[in-house]
């Protein structure tokens, strides 16, 4: 069931408070296309009050997704890095 997938959205900020950074995890393809559905507007309100430094993507988001993203990180004359290939690894959940 897709809305059953775990996503994640966490934020860190630097030692001194003036740097933030997000750290989005989605299941697959699908559901990063879903959470982009609306974006620019929440984006244009977000760009009023921080300034990108860049964008990392690990997995293989979709061509829709990554067209979207080279022209923003264009626009801002930021870095996009792309990890595509999955090598291994794994999540551990703390006992419940």
């Amino acid at each position: 069931m897709r809305g059953s997938l775990a996503r994640s959205f966490l934020s860190y900020l630097d030692e001194e408070g003036g740097r933030i950074s997000f750290l989005h995890a989605f299941p697959d393809a699908a559901a990063m296309d879903q959470h982009f559905e609306g974006a620019d507007e929440r984006a244009a309100a977000a760009y009023e009050f921080i300034e990108p430094r860049g964008w990392e993507f690990y997995g293989k988001p979709s061509e829709q997704a990554m067209e979207g993203m080279r022209a923003t990180a264009a626009k801002f004359d930021v870095p996009l890095v792309v990890e595509p290939e999955f090598n291994g690894g794994f999540l551990r959940l703390a006992p419940a």
